[in-house]
Order: structure tokens, then sequence, then C-alpha cells
């Protein structure tokens, strides 16, 4: 059973089910200036609001073990000392502008940075960056080369066999790989308000997608015969959004109107691999000696939306949502088989 040792501010779960210590330590600082008397007389049940404060957290941790599951989403991927530093910033005036930037993680593969400033009223302006890795395993085996691409092959002496138990040098056949996938995400957004009832948003996201998962794949004339294996499949993925909208609010009627739309990359059409067994349909001419399988494709999608809100009469309320959306995607279909 693994130790945690941690300051008493923090609180953890006792039962870790790995093994792995944990040593973390943090320092904070926080700094903040007197507002400025202004000689305007106050209300004495609003909070003061400082002009600006800032926040400063720098430590580090140690983790002892590697555990793909206890790194699985917090951006350790790997044992030892990892510094730890996030950073928050707010900024405002006497004319309403505003200004906060928060990072958290800014060391680690799961930093978080987000940006949101304007003016009370007016406009803003949001942005953000994230990261995550998705650790599922690691030191997870296989006998295909190329892992991360999409032709995977074997060695060039690999002897063939009817199934895994006949494999003799399967085990130095194998090589080591991470199940893993990086994602980082950039979002931003502008709204502007154009009077007291109107206001319109425009808002664009991209996030990539990198990194090794699995997938099965089998060859066979039938269920019967079939001989599976379990590929490293490559993900190289993009995606980006994009919205507009126009928004109304009054007292009774409330709308909305606005376009979304979605586009999908992937840099990989299929993926190619080698038949590590023999006598699959027992007839050596026509026994296949390479498999092909398609990939998600590249697609987009269109949304044009309105939505309606009426305040009807004393706490009834009607709504209508109207939605009309076509969704594309033009990828060639893979030819029935690569084998001659």
């Amino acid at each position: 059973m693994g130790k945690l040792l941690m300051p008493n501010a923090f609180h953890f779960l006792r039962n870790i089910l790995y093994s792995t210590i944990f040593i973390a330590f943090s320092m904070s600082v926080c700094f903040a200036n007197e507002a400025e008397e202004s000689g305007i007389e106050r209300c004495n049940f609003c909070p003061d609001l400082e002009p600006y404060l800032a926040s400063i957290d720098l430590g580090f941790a140690y983790v002892s073990d590697d555990s793909a599951k206890y790194n699985e989403f917090r951006g350790w991927d790997q044992k030892g000392l990892m510094p730890v530093l996030d950073i928050e910033l707010s900024l405002l005036n006497e004319d309403a502008d505003y200004l906060s930037i928060t990072a958290s993680n800014l060391a680690l593969g799961s930093r978080d940075i987000s940006f949101e400033g304007g003016q009370q009223g007016n406009y803003r302006l949001d942005f953000d960056y994230q990261e995550i890795t998705h650790l599922q395993q690691t030191k997870t085996k296989t006998p295909y080369l190329g892992v991360g691409t999409d032709t995977l092959t074997l060695q060039s002496d690999w002897q063939s066999a009817d199934d895994v138990s006949q494999l003799s040098d399967l085990e130095e056949n194998l090589s080591p790989f991470d199940i893993k996938q990086k994602r980082k995400r950039i979002s931003a957004e502008i709204s502007k308000s154009l009077n007291k009832s109107w206001q319109t948003k425009l808002g664009f996201q991209q996030e990539t997608k990198k990194g090794v998962g699995t997938t099965g794949a089998a060859f066979g004339s039938s269920y019967l015969n079939a001989m599976s294996v379990i590929l490293p499949e490559p993900i190289d993925y993009v995606t980006r959004q994009l919205s507009l909208s126009l928004n109304y609010s009054g007292s009774k009627i409330q709308t909305e109107l606005g376009y979304h739309s979605s586009f999908f990359y992937n840099e990989n059409d299929y993926l190619k691999w080698q038949n590590a067994f023999s006598n699959i349909i027992n007839n050596p001419s026509l026994e296949p000696v390479d498999g092909q399988m398609a990939l998600p494709p590249d697609n987009q999608h269109h949304q044009l939306y309105a939505r309606l809100g009426f305040n009807a009469f004393m706490e009834t309320r009607f709504r209508l949502h109207f939605n009309l959306g076509r969704m594309t995607q033009n990828q060639k279909f893979l030819p029935h088989t690569i084998n001659s």
C-alpha cells in the first residue's frame, strides 16, 4: 500500500489501490493594493473591490513509481520530481474595464490558461487554452513495427503459425509502446452588447488529438475461422468549430438566432497491417497477406437554429426551438481487398 505525504491543508483518499508515493509542497503569495479614496459615498452593503489582485502558487510534486491509472488524466507522464505552478491575476478600474488571467498546472501536461477581459455592459473577450493527456496504459507490447503510423509490419524473419500458442518466437519480437493520447484545445469568443436588449457573439475553437489507441481486426472467411488481433491505432485528429449568434432579451420576449459549424480532419485515412497467422482458409494460394480498415473519415456539419421564449401571463412561459442541420463527408471507400 502506497503512502501519501502532503500538508495538513490537503485531504486525500487514504485507500490507494496502487503503489505510489506522492510528496507535494507548495507556497502561495498574494498581492493586492488598497483602493484609492475617490471621495464618492459608497454603498455600505457593497464589498470593496480591489483594483488588482494577484496570486502565485509554486511548489513541487514527486511520484515514486509509474502508474497509468494514477496518472491517467493528471498530466504526469512519468515518475520523478515535477514542478507545480498556478497563477491568478485580476484587474478592475472605475470605468468597469476588467481583466482576469488564470493559469493552472503550467509545468504539467494538464495545463489550463484562461483569459477574460472587456468592459462590463459593453463587450467581452474570452480566450482559453487547455492540454490534457489521457494515459491508458504503459509498456504495452506488440509484434508490429510502425506504431503511430498507418502501416503496421512484422519482422522480416517473422514465422507465422495457425494460432498464438504456436508462435514460438513471439516474446522476443514484442516491442513496448504507450497507449496515450494528447489533446490540445484553443477557444476564443467575443461578445458585444449593441444596446440594452441586443447582443452578438462570435466564437471559434480548435482541438487536436494525437497519440496511439487500440482497435480490433481479424482475418477469416467467417467467424468460425477468424483470427483476431489488437492493433495500435494512429490518432491524429483536428476538429474546428465556428459559432455566430444574435440575441435579444426583452421583458416578455427573448430570442436567439445562430449558426454553428464543425469540421473534422483525420490525417490517416486507413490502417494497414500484415497477417501474423497462416492456414486461415486452408488454401495457401488465397491466404491473405495484408489487411486494411478505414479510420474515421473527414466530415463537416452546419447548423442554423432559432430559439424563442415568451412570457405569456402569470407564471406561464412558451418556448420554441428550431434547428436545421446538414452533415456531409465524401471520403472514398476502400477497395474490397488489397490482396491479389
